[in-house]
Protein backbone atom coordinates (compact mmCIF):
# COMPACT_ATOMS: atom_id res chain seq x y z
CA UNK A 1 0.00 0.00 0.00
CA UNK A 2 1.47 3.45 -1.30
CA UNK A 3 2.17 5.81 2.04
CA UNK A 4 2.87 9.37 2.37
CA UNK A 5 4.88 11.37 4.78
CA UNK A 6 3.66 14.77 4.91
CA UNK A 7 5.91 17.55 6.38
CA UNK A 8 4.12 21.07 7.32
CA UNK A 9 6.91 24.12 6.96
CA UNK A 10 5.83 27.23 6.56
CA UNK A 11 3.68 28.64 4.15
CA UNK A 12 4.46 25.45 1.85
CA UNK A 13 3.28 21.83 2.27
CA UNK A 14 6.24 18.92 1.31
CA UNK A 15 4.80 15.20 0.67
CA UNK A 16 6.88 12.61 0.70
CA UNK A 17 5.53 9.32 -1.26
CA UNK A 18 6.58 6.16 0.30
CA UNK A 19 6.44 2.63 -1.48
CA UNK A 20 8.32 0.80 1.49
CA UNK A 21 7.69 0.37 5.50
CA UNK A 22 9.13 3.03 7.57
CA UNK A 23 12.82 2.74 8.31
CA UNK A 24 13.81 0.97 4.81
CA UNK A 25 15.63 2.80 2.64
CA UNK A 26 13.43 4.24 -0.38
CA UNK A 27 13.32 7.04 -2.83
CA UNK A 28 11.52 10.03 -2.07
CA UNK A 29 9.66 11.49 -4.69
CA UNK A 30 9.59 15.72 -3.65
CA UNK A 31 6.73 17.56 -4.35
CA UNK A 32 6.09 21.18 -2.84
CA UNK A 33 2.87 22.41 -2.72
CA UNK A 34 3.34 26.08 -3.00
CA UNK A 35 -0.23 28.56 -2.00
CA UNK A 36 -1.18 30.38 -5.82
CA UNK A 37 -0.25 33.76 -4.43
CA UNK A 38 3.20 33.18 -4.01
CA UNK A 39 3.73 31.36 -6.78
CA UNK A 40 2.54 34.04 -8.78
CA UNK A 41 5.02 36.62 -7.19
CA UNK A 42 7.84 34.01 -7.93
CA UNK A 43 6.79 33.77 -11.39
CA UNK A 44 6.86 37.95 -12.23
CA UNK A 45 10.15 38.01 -10.54
CA UNK A 46 11.73 35.26 -12.58
CA UNK A 47 10.33 36.62 -15.89
CA UNK A 48 11.58 40.29 -15.04
CA UNK A 49 15.21 38.89 -14.50
CA UNK A 50 15.12 36.98 -17.61
CA UNK A 51 16.55 39.75 -20.04
CA UNK A 52 19.32 40.95 -17.27
CA UNK A 53 20.24 36.74 -16.92
CA UNK A 54 20.48 36.23 -21.30
CA UNK A 55 22.34 39.51 -21.27
CA UNK A 56 24.76 39.30 -18.44
CA UNK A 57 28.20 39.67 -19.68
CA UNK A 58 27.75 40.88 -22.94
CA UNK A 59 29.80 43.86 -24.57
CA UNK A 60 28.35 46.16 -27.22
CA UNK A 61 31.36 48.42 -27.72
CA UNK A 62 33.73 47.05 -30.03
CA UNK A 63 37.09 45.70 -29.03
CA UNK A 64 39.57 47.93 -30.66
CA UNK A 65 37.80 51.30 -30.32
CA UNK A 66 39.13 53.05 -26.75
CA UNK A 67 36.66 54.78 -24.83
CA UNK A 68 38.06 58.67 -23.93
CA UNK A 69 36.58 57.86 -20.38
CA UNK A 70 38.60 55.31 -19.99
CA UNK A 71 41.66 55.00 -21.66
CA UNK A 72 44.00 52.08 -22.05
CA UNK A 73 47.37 52.31 -20.80
CA UNK A 74 48.85 50.83 -23.77
CA UNK A 75 46.78 49.41 -26.73
CA UNK A 76 47.89 46.60 -28.62
CA UNK A 77 45.96 48.14 -31.44
CA UNK A 78 48.11 50.12 -33.80
CA UNK A 79 47.53 53.61 -34.80
CA UNK A 80 47.55 54.38 -38.01
CA UNK A 81 48.46 57.56 -39.69
CA UNK A 82 48.46 58.80 -43.02
CA UNK A 83 50.97 61.14 -44.54
CA UNK A 84 51.27 63.68 -46.86
CA UNK A 85 54.57 64.17 -47.05
CA UNK A 86 57.98 61.80 -48.00
CA UNK A 87 58.91 58.55 -46.85
CA UNK A 88 61.46 59.89 -44.66
CA UNK A 89 59.21 62.02 -42.31
CA UNK A 90 57.02 58.94 -42.06
CA UNK A 91 59.76 56.92 -40.58
CA UNK A 92 61.01 59.58 -38.07
CA UNK A 93 57.38 60.18 -36.68
CA UNK A 94 57.64 56.46 -36.24
CA UNK A 95 61.29 56.37 -34.11
CA UNK A 96 60.24 59.12 -32.72
CA UNK A 97 56.84 57.54 -31.25
CA UNK A 98 59.04 54.70 -30.07
CA UNK A 99 60.86 56.61 -28.03
CA UNK A 100 58.08 57.97 -25.78
CA UNK A 101 55.30 55.83 -26.10
CA UNK A 102 54.36 51.83 -26.11
CA UNK A 103 51.44 52.78 -28.34
CA UNK A 104 52.24 50.64 -32.00
CA UNK A 105 52.46 53.38 -34.30
CA UNK A 106 51.67 52.73 -38.78
CA UNK A 107 52.93 55.68 -40.51
CA UNK A 108 51.86 55.31 -44.54
CA UNK A 109 52.46 58.12 -47.32
CA UNK A 110 49.80 58.50 -49.24
CA UNK A 111 49.68 57.36 -52.80
CA UNK A 112 47.03 58.20 -55.41
CA UNK A 113 44.66 57.16 -52.47
CA UNK A 114 40.97 59.26 -52.86
CA UNK A 115 41.02 61.34 -49.74
CA UNK A 116 37.92 59.73 -48.45
CA UNK A 117 39.72 56.46 -48.62
CA UNK A 118 42.41 57.66 -46.54
CA UNK A 119 40.75 58.86 -43.84
CA UNK A 120 38.30 55.45 -43.58
CA UNK A 121 41.65 53.68 -43.33
CA UNK A 122 43.56 55.98 -41.02
CA UNK A 123 43.42 57.24 -37.03
CA UNK A 124 44.97 60.35 -38.02
CA UNK A 125 46.21 62.50 -41.11
CA UNK A 126 49.39 64.82 -41.51
CA UNK A 127 48.18 66.92 -44.40
CA UNK A 128 48.52 69.98 -46.83
CA UNK A 129 46.29 72.87 -44.96
CA UNK A 130 45.02 73.05 -48.60
CA UNK A 131 43.12 70.01 -47.94
CA UNK A 132 41.01 70.86 -44.91
CA UNK A 133 37.97 72.25 -46.12
CA UNK A 134 37.74 69.48 -48.25
CA UNK A 135 38.16 67.21 -45.28
CA UNK A 136 35.96 69.12 -43.39
CA UNK A 137 32.63 69.56 -45.65
CA UNK A 138 32.81 65.43 -46.82
CA UNK A 139 32.70 64.81 -42.99
CA UNK A 140 36.17 62.92 -43.00
CA UNK A 141 37.73 64.72 -39.80
CA UNK A 142 36.88 65.64 -36.46
CA UNK A 143 37.04 69.23 -35.02
CA UNK A 144 39.12 69.07 -31.68
CA UNK A 145 36.93 68.89 -28.21
CA UNK A 146 37.74 72.00 -26.25
CA UNK A 147 38.73 70.22 -23.61
CA UNK A 148 41.42 68.49 -25.56
CA UNK A 149 42.47 72.10 -26.86
CA UNK A 150 42.78 72.89 -22.59
CA UNK A 151 44.59 70.28 -22.12
CA UNK A 152 48.18 71.77 -19.82
CA UNK A 153 50.58 69.32 -22.04
CA UNK A 154 49.14 70.89 -26.03
CA UNK A 155 49.51 74.74 -24.99
CA UNK A 156 47.25 75.27 -27.69
CA UNK A 157 47.26 79.26 -26.94
CA UNK A 158 50.87 79.47 -27.86
CA UNK A 159 50.03 78.54 -31.59
CA UNK A 160 50.55 81.92 -33.27
CA UNK A 161 47.09 83.32 -34.11
CA UNK A 162 47.60 83.30 -38.15
CA UNK A 163 48.23 79.56 -38.22
CA UNK A 164 45.38 78.90 -35.71
CA UNK A 165 42.97 81.71 -37.72
CA UNK A 166 43.61 80.49 -41.37
CA UNK A 167 45.08 77.04 -41.13
CA UNK A 168 42.94 75.15 -38.83
CA UNK A 169 39.87 76.70 -38.29
CA UNK A 170 36.92 76.07 -40.06
CA UNK A 171 33.97 77.96 -39.08
CA UNK A 172 33.70 78.51 -35.07
CA UNK A 173 35.63 74.94 -34.77
CA UNK A 174 39.51 74.08 -34.78
CA UNK A 175 39.74 70.88 -36.84
CA UNK A 176 43.67 70.19 -36.52
CA UNK A 177 46.86 71.39 -34.97
CA UNK A 178 49.65 73.21 -37.66
CA UNK A 179 53.36 71.93 -37.80
CA UNK A 180 53.69 75.52 -39.22
CA UNK A 181 53.63 77.04 -42.70
CA UNK A 182 56.52 78.86 -44.47
CA UNK A 183 56.90 82.38 -44.52
CA UNK A 184 58.14 83.80 -47.58
CA UNK A 185 60.84 86.38 -46.30
CA UNK A 186 63.54 88.55 -48.41
CA UNK A 187 66.91 86.73 -48.41
CA UNK A 188 70.16 88.74 -49.16
CA UNK A 189 73.89 88.09 -49.08
CA UNK A 190 75.96 89.88 -47.52
CA UNK A 191 77.79 91.40 -50.42
CA UNK A 192 74.44 92.86 -51.52
CA UNK A 193 75.25 96.52 -49.93
CA UNK A 194 72.30 98.15 -51.63
CA UNK A 195 69.73 96.18 -48.66
CA UNK A 196 70.47 97.88 -45.71
CA UNK A 197 69.88 96.39 -42.41
CA UNK A 198 66.25 96.22 -41.30
CA UNK A 199 65.32 97.43 -44.36
CA UNK A 200 61.89 95.96 -45.87
CA UNK A 201 61.50 96.58 -49.47
CA UNK A 202 58.86 97.28 -51.45
CA UNK A 203 57.95 95.00 -54.48
CA UNK A 204 59.08 97.90 -56.79
CA UNK A 205 62.16 98.46 -54.70
CA UNK A 206 63.07 94.40 -55.26
CA UNK A 207 62.28 94.30 -58.79
CA UNK A 208 64.83 97.33 -59.75
CA UNK A 209 67.45 95.34 -57.76
CA UNK A 210 66.68 92.12 -59.90
CA UNK A 211 67.44 94.21 -62.86
CA UNK A 212 70.54 95.77 -61.51
CA UNK A 213 71.94 91.71 -60.35
CA UNK A 214 71.12 90.81 -63.73
CA UNK A 215 73.48 89.97 -66.80
CA UNK A 216 75.21 86.88 -67.72
CA UNK A 217 74.17 85.20 -65.33
CA UNK A 218 71.00 86.00 -63.42
CA UNK A 219 71.96 86.16 -59.24
CA UNK A 220 68.19 86.78 -58.34
CA UNK A 221 65.47 84.06 -57.98
CA UNK A 222 62.27 83.03 -56.28
CA UNK A 223 60.58 79.60 -56.59
CA UNK A 224 58.57 79.30 -59.59
CA UNK A 225 58.85 75.65 -60.10
CA UNK A 226 55.96 72.79 -58.96
CA UNK A 227 53.09 74.92 -58.60
CA UNK A 228 54.90 77.19 -56.85
CA UNK A 229 54.23 79.92 -59.74
CA UNK A 230 50.37 80.51 -58.31
CA UNK A 231 51.72 80.87 -55.05
CA UNK A 232 54.50 83.58 -55.38
CA UNK A 233 51.81 85.37 -57.70
CA UNK A 234 49.12 85.37 -54.60
CA UNK A 235 51.86 86.82 -52.76
CA UNK A 236 52.43 89.24 -54.48
CA UNK A 237 48.71 90.19 -55.10
CA UNK A 238 47.51 89.58 -51.60
CA UNK A 239 50.17 92.48 -50.32
CA UNK A 240 48.20 95.17 -52.78
CA UNK A 241 44.49 93.62 -52.29
CA UNK A 242 42.23 94.41 -49.50
CA UNK A 243 39.27 93.65 -50.45
CA UNK A 244 37.73 91.48 -51.87
CA UNK A 245 40.22 88.58 -51.61
CA UNK A 246 40.05 86.49 -54.80
CA UNK A 247 35.92 85.95 -54.64
CA UNK A 248 32.63 88.33 -54.35
CA UNK A 249 31.37 87.89 -51.10
CA UNK A 250 27.59 87.92 -52.45
CA UNK A 251 28.12 86.18 -55.87
CA UNK A 252 31.44 83.80 -55.43
CA UNK A 253 32.39 85.72 -58.40
CA UNK A 254 36.14 85.25 -59.18
CA UNK A 255 38.02 89.11 -59.02
CA UNK A 256 41.30 87.45 -59.74
CA UNK A 257 41.48 89.80 -62.93
CA UNK A 258 41.04 93.36 -61.00
CA UNK A 259 43.95 95.94 -60.94
CA UNK A 260 45.71 94.65 -57.77
CA UNK A 261 45.99 91.04 -59.69
CA UNK A 262 47.21 92.40 -62.64
CA UNK A 263 49.90 94.22 -61.41
CA UNK A 264 51.20 91.79 -59.09
CA UNK A 265 51.29 89.50 -61.91
CA UNK A 266 53.21 92.09 -64.42
CA UNK A 267 55.30 92.40 -61.30
CA UNK A 268 56.69 88.97 -61.12
CA UNK A 269 56.86 88.53 -65.56
CA UNK A 270 59.20 91.42 -64.90
CA UNK A 271 61.44 90.02 -61.88
CA UNK A 272 61.41 86.73 -64.31
CA UNK A 273 63.09 88.16 -67.33
CA UNK A 274 66.10 88.50 -65.09
CA UNK A 275 66.09 85.12 -63.27
CA UNK A 276 68.15 81.64 -64.24
CA UNK A 277 66.41 80.19 -67.13
CA UNK A 278 65.43 77.19 -65.15
CA UNK A 279 62.75 77.55 -62.81
CA UNK A 280 63.48 76.72 -59.26
CA UNK A 281 62.27 74.61 -56.08
CA UNK A 282 61.89 76.79 -53.00
CA UNK A 283 64.78 73.84 -51.41
CA UNK A 284 67.03 74.95 -54.64
CA UNK A 285 66.47 78.87 -54.51
CA UNK A 286 67.70 78.16 -50.80
CA UNK A 287 70.90 75.96 -51.74
CA UNK A 288 72.02 78.13 -54.20
CA UNK A 289 71.54 81.67 -52.38
CA UNK A 290 73.50 79.68 -49.24
CA UNK A 291 76.18 78.83 -51.90
CA UNK A 292 76.71 82.54 -53.36
CA UNK A 293 75.16 81.29 -56.69
CA UNK A 294 72.06 83.99 -55.90
CA UNK A 295 72.69 87.06 -54.24
CA UNK A 296 68.98 88.21 -53.95
CA UNK A 297 65.83 86.23 -53.47
CA UNK A 298 62.48 85.75 -51.79
CA UNK A 299 62.37 82.10 -49.91
CA UNK A 300 62.86 80.88 -46.40
CA UNK A 301 65.26 78.83 -44.93
CA UNK A 302 64.97 75.24 -45.26
CA UNK A 303 65.98 73.02 -42.33
CA UNK A 304 65.91 69.50 -44.47
CA UNK A 305 68.25 70.71 -47.12
CA UNK A 306 72.09 70.30 -46.99
CA UNK A 307 73.15 73.68 -47.54
CA UNK A 308 76.31 74.23 -45.86
CA UNK A 309 77.26 77.34 -44.08
CA UNK A 310 74.25 80.50 -43.98
CA UNK A 311 76.48 82.94 -41.99
CA UNK A 312 76.50 85.31 -45.01
CA UNK A 313 72.64 85.50 -45.91
CA UNK A 314 70.83 88.03 -44.46
CA UNK A 315 66.84 88.11 -44.09
CA UNK A 316 64.31 90.49 -43.73
CA UNK A 317 60.54 90.93 -44.03
CA UNK A 318 59.18 90.25 -47.21
CA UNK A 319 58.35 92.79 -49.93
CA UNK A 320 55.60 94.69 -49.47
CA UNK A 321 53.61 96.62 -51.70
CA UNK A 322 54.05 100.53 -52.40
CA UNK A 323 50.03 100.85 -52.46
CA UNK A 324 47.12 98.86 -51.79
CA UNK A 325 44.16 98.81 -53.79
CA UNK A 326 40.83 99.20 -52.15
CA UNK A 327 38.60 100.33 -54.42
CA UNK A 328 40.55 102.86 -56.31
CA UNK A 329 44.98 102.55 -55.68
CA UNK A 330 46.39 104.51 -52.36
CA UNK A 331 49.83 104.69 -50.65
CA UNK A 332 50.54 102.25 -48.69
CA UNK A 333 51.40 104.66 -45.46
CA UNK A 334 49.93 102.25 -42.65
CA UNK A 335 46.26 103.95 -43.04
CA UNK A 336 45.17 100.53 -44.71
CA UNK A 337 46.84 98.11 -43.08
CA UNK A 338 48.06 95.36 -46.25
CA UNK A 339 47.36 91.54 -45.55
CA UNK A 340 49.52 89.09 -45.44
CA UNK A 341 48.82 85.08 -47.13
CA UNK A 342 50.42 82.13 -46.11
CA UNK A 343 50.45 79.29 -48.98
CA UNK A 344 47.83 76.06 -48.23
CA UNK A 345 51.39 73.59 -48.58
CA UNK A 346 51.73 73.78 -44.35
CA UNK A 347 51.04 70.96 -42.61
CA UNK A 348 47.88 70.03 -40.58
CA UNK A 349 47.27 66.89 -37.93
CA UNK A 350 43.79 65.80 -38.08
CA UNK A 351 42.05 62.89 -36.59
CA UNK A 352 39.64 61.14 -39.21
CA UNK A 353 36.38 60.65 -38.76
CA UNK A 354 36.98 56.60 -38.29
CA UNK A 355 39.61 57.15 -35.64
CA UNK A 356 39.42 53.95 -33.77
CA UNK A 357 41.48 55.22 -30.51
CA UNK A 358 40.66 59.18 -30.14
CA UNK A 359 42.60 59.67 -26.92
CA UNK A 360 45.92 57.86 -28.15
CA UNK A 361 45.37 59.48 -31.66
CA UNK A 362 45.46 63.27 -29.93
CA UNK A 363 48.48 62.05 -27.79
CA UNK A 364 50.63 61.79 -30.97
CA UNK A 365 49.23 64.85 -32.39
CA UNK A 366 50.15 66.45 -29.22
CA UNK A 367 53.79 65.01 -29.84
CA UNK A 368 53.87 65.79 -33.20
CA UNK A 369 53.27 69.71 -32.44
CA UNK A 370 55.36 69.74 -29.47
CA UNK A 371 58.74 67.39 -28.70
CA UNK A 372 58.46 65.72 -32.13
CA UNK A 373 58.52 69.12 -33.83
CA UNK A 374 61.95 69.86 -34.26
CA UNK A 375 62.23 66.54 -35.71
CA UNK A 376 59.83 66.88 -38.38
CA UNK A 377 60.90 70.38 -39.19
CA UNK A 378 64.63 68.79 -39.99
CA UNK A 379 63.10 66.27 -42.26
CA UNK A 380 60.17 68.57 -44.45
CA UNK A 381 60.00 72.17 -46.12
CA UNK A 382 56.16 72.29 -44.80
CA UNK A 383 57.04 72.29 -41.45
CA UNK A 384 58.19 75.77 -39.86
CA UNK A 385 57.72 77.61 -36.84
CA UNK A 386 54.42 77.20 -35.15
CA UNK A 387 54.37 78.90 -31.69
CA UNK A 388 55.01 82.09 -30.01
CA UNK A 389 57.64 80.26 -28.01
CA UNK A 390 60.44 78.28 -29.79
CA UNK A 391 60.93 74.64 -28.52
CA UNK A 392 64.59 73.24 -27.09
CA UNK A 393 66.10 73.05 -30.03
CA UNK A 394 65.09 76.64 -31.42
CA UNK A 395 66.21 78.21 -28.40
CA UNK A 396 69.39 76.34 -27.41
CA UNK A 397 71.65 77.66 -30.06
CA UNK A 398 71.44 74.64 -32.36
CA UNK A 399 69.92 76.30 -35.12
CA UNK A 400 71.99 78.60 -37.23
CA UNK A 401 72.09 81.99 -37.53
CA UNK A 402 69.76 82.73 -40.85
CA UNK A 403 67.52 80.01 -39.16
CA UNK A 404 67.03 81.77 -35.81
CA UNK A 405 66.78 84.89 -37.61
CA UNK A 406 63.92 83.74 -39.62
CA UNK A 407 61.98 82.16 -36.89
CA UNK A 408 62.21 85.51 -34.90
CA UNK A 409 60.67 87.22 -38.09
CA UNK A 410 58.66 84.52 -38.91
CA UNK A 411 56.97 85.13 -35.25
CA UNK A 412 56.33 88.28 -35.63
CA UNK A 413 54.56 87.84 -38.92
CA UNK A 414 52.31 84.95 -37.90
CA UNK A 415 51.31 87.02 -34.27
CA UNK A 416 49.01 89.57 -37.15
CA UNK A 417 45.43 88.24 -37.57
CA UNK A 418 45.66 90.62 -40.76
CA UNK A 419 45.77 87.86 -43.03
CA UNK A 420 44.05 86.74 -46.42
CA UNK A 421 42.89 83.19 -45.98
CA UNK A 422 44.36 80.63 -48.75
CA UNK A 423 42.53 78.38 -51.03
CA UNK A 424 41.04 75.49 -48.60
CA UNK A 425 38.14 75.58 -49.91
CA UNK A 426 36.53 71.99 -51.67
CA UNK A 427 38.98 71.84 -55.05
CA UNK A 428 41.33 74.15 -53.79
CA UNK A 429 43.89 72.18 -56.25
CA UNK A 430 41.99 72.31 -58.88
CA UNK A 431 41.49 76.37 -58.61
CA UNK A 432 45.47 76.41 -57.81
CA UNK A 433 46.50 73.95 -60.94
CA UNK A 434 44.58 76.40 -62.82
CA UNK A 435 46.07 79.32 -62.09
CA UNK A 436 49.22 77.96 -61.88
CA UNK A 437 49.14 76.95 -65.69
CA UNK A 438 48.17 80.53 -66.28
CA UNK A 439 50.59 82.03 -64.39
CA UNK A 440 53.29 80.41 -66.08
CA UNK A 441 52.13 81.85 -69.39
CA UNK A 442 52.24 84.75 -68.76
CA UNK A 443 55.46 84.14 -67.63
CA UNK A 444 56.80 82.44 -70.80
CA UNK A 445 55.46 85.34 -72.62
CA UNK A 446 52.80 83.26 -74.30
CA UNK A 447 49.55 85.58 -72.83
CA UNK A 448 49.49 89.01 -71.05
CA UNK A 449 49.16 89.53 -67.45
CA UNK A 450 45.30 90.24 -68.36
CA UNK A 451 45.03 87.49 -70.40
CA UNK A 452 46.33 84.95 -68.19
CA UNK A 453 43.74 86.23 -65.60
CA UNK A 454 40.92 87.07 -67.76
CA UNK A 455 41.48 82.98 -68.58
CA UNK A 456 41.89 82.24 -64.77
CA UNK A 457 38.86 83.57 -64.04
CA UNK A 458 37.09 81.61 -66.51
CA UNK A 459 38.08 78.63 -65.55
CA UNK A 460 37.46 79.22 -62.11
CA UNK A 461 34.03 79.69 -62.70
CA UNK A 462 33.65 76.57 -64.45
CA UNK A 463 35.17 75.06 -61.34
CA UNK A 464 32.52 76.44 -59.22
CA UNK A 465 29.87 75.70 -61.16
CA UNK A 466 31.00 72.33 -61.40
CA UNK A 467 31.03 71.94 -57.92
CA UNK A 468 27.66 74.09 -57.13
CA UNK A 469 28.51 77.75 -56.49
CA UNK A 470 26.01 77.88 -53.83
CA UNK A 471 28.34 75.26 -52.05
CA UNK A 472 31.61 76.77 -53.09
CA UNK A 473 29.94 79.83 -51.41
CA UNK A 474 29.42 78.56 -48.59
CA UNK A 475 32.59 77.17 -47.73
CA UNK A 476 34.68 80.05 -49.10
CA UNK A 477 32.66 81.87 -46.05
CA UNK A 478 33.57 79.04 -42.83
CA UNK A 479 37.27 78.82 -44.70
CA UNK A 480 37.29 82.82 -43.48
CA UNK A 481 35.86 81.61 -40.04
CA UNK A 482 32.22 83.65 -40.83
Amino acid sequence: MRSFVTLYLPRQVAVFPCDRPAGVASRFAFRLRTPRPVLMRFLCSVLCLLPTLLLWGCDSKPAEVESDSQPKAASTVPLRVAIYESEEFARRIETGWQGVSEQPLQATVVGEQELADVAANNDLIVMPARMLGTAVKAGLITSLPEKYLADESLQYQHFLPQLRETQTRWGDSIYGLSLGSPVAMTLVRDDVAEVESDQTLTYEQYGALVETLGGDKPQAAEALADGAAATAFLRRAAAAAVTPWLFEGDSFEAVIDQPPYVRALQQLVDARKHYPEKLLTAEEVWQQIVAGDLKLAIGWPIASVEAGDDASVRIFDAPVAAEVYLGKWHPNDGSIPPRSLLSGSGLVVAISSACRQSSAARNLATWMTTEGHPVLRRVSPHVSVARDELGSIESSGMQSAATGQYDRLAQTSLSSTLAHPPLRIPHADEYLAALNAAVLKALDGSMTAEEALAQTKADWQKISESADVENQKNAWNEARGL
